[in-house]
Order: C-alpha cells, then structure tokens, then sequence
C-alpha cells in the first residue's frame, strides 16, 4: 500500500525519536516512539527493529521476537532483525531457533561480530562448548568488545575442550577499560549505531 508523503516523513521522525531514546536507555518511550512510526509508516522496518531492540531491554522477549519477525517479513536478509531475534530466543531458552538465526545472520555477513556473540551464547547453553569458544574466538577477533566474554570462556571451558589453543593476544585486557557496560548494552549500543548509520546513509 503506498504510504503518503506527510506519513512518510512523520515515520521518519518519530523513528529518529525512538533511536534517541534507545541510545539514552529510555526503553519505554523508545517503544512508544517507534511504535508511532509504525503507525504512520508500516513499511518502516527499522521502526520495527527500534522497537525490538527497546523490548529486548525492557524483557519483553515476545515482543522482541514478534517485531524483528515482522522486521524479516519485509526485508528477509536483515541481519540486525536476525541478530535482534536471536538474542530474544535466547534469553526465552529457545537456544536451536537462537542458533540458527545467528547463523543465518553470519551467512550475509560473517564480519558481524554480534552475530558470532549470539551464536556463541546459544551453544554455551546446548553444551557445544568447542564451537562456543570457537565462535566467542571469531567474535573477539571481529570486536574487542567481546575480548572479555572471550577470556572469560577460555578460563571456564578450554580444559571440557582437549586440543583446544587460545589466542593470547585476544586475551590482552586494554588497561583502564571499564567494567560497568553489560554485553546487552554494549552489544544493543554497536547494533543502534549500525541501524540509526544505515538510516542516516539510507
């Protein structure tokens, strides 16, 4: 259905509202805001992963899932929406599905550190502990954001892993570095600069 103009740029507003919101972590009005783009646009995919994005941060794991399916329905190679999907299945406990949309991520674009992470995590908890430390390895080598979770791994599991070697040098920690950022944080702070970047550009 064609949208007109007056909704169009409407949409485009209130999305850059809700960006903003996200970005200052005000996860409720970033829902609302995103959820008055979808109202005037329905095509407005990234409307829909803000909002996704907001509930994964609020715990609203259904309505994470919910938009970043509606996300893919409209654009079925979105690797923000698999990316976002598949952290949701994964705080649900739904670890194949998580899996399996971290994959499909890597598959369109095996740079994307946080698709790694999200796979990683899925196999910690399904027990695949040497593609766990495999992927965690990939995603530290993509990002140093993940060089923390990457030693943590390695302490904990290499020794359940025979033969496997660690790369020392991802296991340098950056002097000074501060603690305080949850991975969701950091991994949701990356995935709002990627989307809030292609809208800019877009």
């Amino acid at each position: 259905e064609s949208v007109r103009p007056s909704s169009f740029s409407k949409s485009k507003l209130f999305l850059k509202k809700a960006a903003a919101k996200n970005s200052l972590g005000d996860y409720a009005r970033a829902v609302k805001y995103a959820s008055m783009a979808i109202k005037e646009d329905g095509n407005n995919t990234n409307a829909y992963l803000e909002r996704a994005m907001a509930n994964n941060f609020l715990g609203h794991y259904d309505k994470a899932i919910s938009d970043a399916s509606k996300a893919l329905e409209k654009d079925s190679g979105n690797v923000q929406a698999l990316n976002i999907r598949s952290w949701a299945l994964n705080k649900k406990g739904s670890f194949r599905q998580a899996g399996g949309d971290a994959t499909a991520a890597i598959k369109l674009n095996p740079n994307f550190a946080d698709a790694w992470f999200n796979r990683a995590n899925a196999n910690k908890k399904m027990g695949d502990y040497k593609q766990m430390l495999q992927d965690y390895r990939q995603a530290a080598l993509l990002s140093k954001n993940y060089s923390s979770q990457y030693r943590d791994a390695v302490a904990q599991y290499a020794k359940n892993v025979p033969g496997f070697t660690y790369d020392s040098s991802l296991l340098q920690t950056s002097k000074g570095k501060s603690k305080s950022d949850s991975p969701l944080k950091k991994f949701f702070v990356l995935m709002g600069f990627t989307i809030t970047g292609g809208l800019l550009i877009g």
